[in-house]
């Protein structure tokens, strides 16, 4: 794990890159760290000019690659018409979030759990605030479980290689390294500086560690800052909040909803109308996750996008939303969690538990799940052949590669693969109509947590270079499931989970929307196929 160094000083010579993925050049750094600043001198790197960091790094589409679904699923008055009704003299009843500063469970638990923090803040009410650590109290040494962007750094004005780099002391920290919280959502207002219990306990908004206590025991306290002004806070951390919703859940979902929780999600007078005479639990949570979507609430940083999209653009995936993606979760979820189902399908096939040719679910299973669609036919009777440009995204790349691999070599030997693929090992003949083209990240990451191995084992060596490596992929396979034309994978992680919710829509037909008819649908999830385990939908985060 990423840690301060000693009080006197610490110096390591380490080989990283700003980003390491094969997209930008690698960069040869020295780390030189003391409890108070970080230094980085390059040793063999392009000289930065006075025009600073911006003129090796634009931004080019930022917004199609700042947030999880497509631009066209967000109304962006909607951020507009909140920011116009806030009213920051309503400031108290507050819920403040202090995320998790950990990055053993990756991206998916991590957003998820602001998801929930999200969705309970606005059913409450309350307008949301994060607070993340000061940077001398973090605790990872770049401020951040996220790693370090090349923004993190201040501009260099000089033409000299040997030059101090030092990481910007207003530069965002923690969880809002990665996602920058809609200012509507908090309402314009603040924590207050100084807060006062009603047991003369004195809260300063800088004391994370006072703060964290509070989170933890998911603690609702009422103080009095200096100007007489009450609050009432309601603190919770990522453990707190999801222990929170747990116990919650069942109000939350109960027959028509509280009109104010849609409108506080940015819902329209119609929406809100519909959604206050919704019934059913499962109806009340896609819709919750619906306006979440259309509401573009969770939005990455610039720097996230502009990395995400230099390392997407290298994937080589043809231009256009037209593709599918699997999403292949093996790793320690498959050892203790998935076991069951891991166990349930190789007992269909007639094996023993102790007898398992692997001890996963092979790739091929994924693929049953284009089976079901009919192959249009001829009028000679020979099938039609549809293409597919396929993104998988996995954690265990080297063993899909060769399944992948096989099953190419297969299909030809079996149906006669057409010529043009015969050299071409990523490419599956299925049924004979649906010709699969994959594409996988063509870097050589070994580890997808954000913290890797380097969270277990505490390996030295691992920076906050290498961290922000393992996150910029690990959003990019995630925008790429997201935005895909049909998703397939499961539902035993978190990554599946919140994948589906990023892919839930309001149907646009308003009568629909406004009948009060709840057998029929008011949402819909884009093209979705749960290839193995349970298939019962979560609410949005959980």
């Amino acid at each position: 794990m990423e840690s301060h160094p000693p009080p006197q000083f610490l110096r390591c010579l380490v080989f990283a890159s700003i980003i390491s993925l094969g997209v930008v050049s690698a960069v040869t750094i020295l780390f030189v760290a003391d409890d108070r600043q970080h230094s980085l001198f390059p040793v063999s790197s392009p000289s930065p000019s006075s025009s600073g960091w911006s003129k090796y790094f634009s931004l080019r589409n930022q917004e199609k690659y700042s947030t999880l679904q497509e631009t066209s699923a967000i109304d962006a008055s909607i951020e507009r018409r909140a920011k116009e009704q806030s009213n920051a003299n309503d400031c108290s009843n507050l819920m403040v979030y202090l995320p998790d500063q950990f990055a053993f469970h990756g991206h998916g638990s991590q957003i998820n759990t602001y998801l929930l923090a999200v969705t309970s803040a606005t059913y409450l009410n309350r307008p949301l605030l994060l607070v993340e650590p000061p940077f001398e109290q973090s605790s990872y040494a770049s401020g951040s479980q996220f790693g370090c962007p090349v923004d993190a750094f201040d501009e260099v004005h000089s033409e000299s290689v040997e030059v101090n780099l030092k990481i910007k002391k207003d530069f965002v920290g923690g969880f809002s390294r990665l996602i920058d919280h809609p200012s509507w959502l908090t309402k314009n207002c603040k924590v207050p500086t100084i807060c006062t219990t009603e047991r003369g306990k004195v809260l300063s908004s800088s004391d994370q560690h006072a703060w964290q206590v509070l989170a933890n025991r998911e603690s609702e306290i009422n103080c009095q800052d200096e100007t007489g002004h009450v609050y009432n806070i309601l603190a919770f951390s990522g453990s707190s909040v999801l222990k929170w919703f747990r116990a919650h859940e069942a109000e939350m979902s109960s027959p028509n909803p509280n009109h104010q929780w849609a409108i506080n999600l940015g819902a329209t007078p119609e929406e809100v109308n519909t959604f206050s005479k919704l019934k059913m639990p499962h109806s009340i949570w896609d819709f919750v996750g619906a306006l979440m979507v259309k509401a573009g609430i969770l939005r990455l940083q610039p720097w996230i996008a502009r990395d995400v999209e230099m390392l997407v653009n290298s994937y080589g995936i043809p231009d256009g939303d037209e593709y599918d993606a699997i999403h292949v979760r093996r790793g320690d979820k498959l050892d203790v969690e998935s076991r069951s189902n891991v166990l349930k399908y190789w007992r269909s096939k007639g094996y023993t538990d102790g007898n398992l040719p692997v001890n996963y679910i092979p790739f091929e299973h994924y693929l049953h799940q284009w089976s079901s669609d009919e192959c249009p036919v001829q009028k000679d009777g020979n099938k039609v052949i549809l293409e597919h440009n396929v993104y998988v995204a996995t954690d265990d790349p080297v063993v899909v590669k060769n399944e992948i691999a096989q099953l190419s070599i297969q299909g030809r030997i079996s149906q006669a693969q057409d010529q043009h693929d015969e050299e071409n090992l990523n490419v599956v003949l299925w049924d004979g109509c649906h010709r699969l083209t994959f594409y996988l990240n063509p870097s050589d990451m070994k580890e997808f947590h954000i913290g890797g191995i380097g969270e277990r084992k505490q390996l030295e060596g691992d920076t906050c270079f290498a961290r922000y490596s393992r996150n910029i992929a690990s959003i990019a396979d995630l925008m790429v499931l997201a935005k895909s034309r049909t998703f397939i994978g499961e539902y035993n992680s978190n990554w599946g989970n919140l994948v589906r919710t990023m892919r839930v829509r309001l149907l646009e037909n308003e009568p629909m929307l406004r009948g009060s008819d709840e057998s029929v649908e008011k949402t819909y999830t884009k093209d979705t196929r749960i290839a193995w385990g349970p298939t019962k939908t979560r609410p949005p985060g959980f």
